[in-house]
């Protein structure tokens, strides 16, 4: 029999995860119980057992199928409070932010490596650098390593980075507030107890 139940979107995950752990567990069970089994001879007893563990193992591959279709309906609900709740754009935004992070970093810690270095000169000092000697308009000399940006440009790198990261925490936030939202959706009863329902 098939029942409605109210759940938060957190619990709904957690729901999904179980029914996904209890389909692995009867797809091991049907998988060890279909196995070959080798007879050297047989008696009628042991045609009955054989008979009981074919029943069994459809046995398991209808719970695995209930408990996967279970899971499936779930999903579609936790998919519908998504987009009703504005999770997945949530989600995009978090995910962007994180790629923008991540090149930001990359592009400070080069720089901050640089102005580590022996040797390197920032871009707006190469006017005063002298050369060995200039031909043909070119400054020719020993080599020399440049770093294009400058410490206020990287400073403002830095405030950009911290932002975004702030904003994700925030965005975060709203994610962990949004699974506290409840969705509905109708599962058989005998499986919902199994999950905790």
């Amino acid at each position: 029999m098939k029942k409605l139940y109210t759940v938060t979107m957190n619990r709904a995950h957690k729901i999904a995860e179980r029914l996904g752990s209890r389909q692995g567990e009867l797809r091991t069970q049907a998988q060890s119980l279909s196995a070959l089994v080798v007879l050297n001879g047989y008696s009628n007893q042991q045609i009955v057992r054989l008979c009981d563990t074919k029943d069994q193992v459809m046995t398991k591959i209808d719970e695995q199928a209930i408990a996967a279709n279970a899971q499936a309906v779930v999903r579609a609900a936790i998919g519908r409070g998504n987009a009703d709740h504005g999770v997945n754009d949530i989600l995009a935004q978090i995910e962007a932010n994180k790629k923008i992070i991540s090149c930001l970093t990359e592009v400070i810690d080069n720089q901050e490596e640089s102005s580590r270095g022996n040797g390197i000169i920032k871009l707006a000092e190469l006017s005063g650098y002298k050369p060995i000697s200039q031909s043909d308009g070119i400054l020719r000399g020993s080599s020399i390593s440049v770093s294009v940006m400058n410490d206020a440009l990287v400073k403002s790198l830095k405030v950009q980075k911290e932002l975004l990261e702030k904003a994700n925490f925030s965005l975060t936030d709203r994610l962990a507030d949004l699974n506290g939202k409840t969705i509905s959706f109708e599962m058989e009863t005998e499986i919902a107890e199994l999950m905790g329902l």
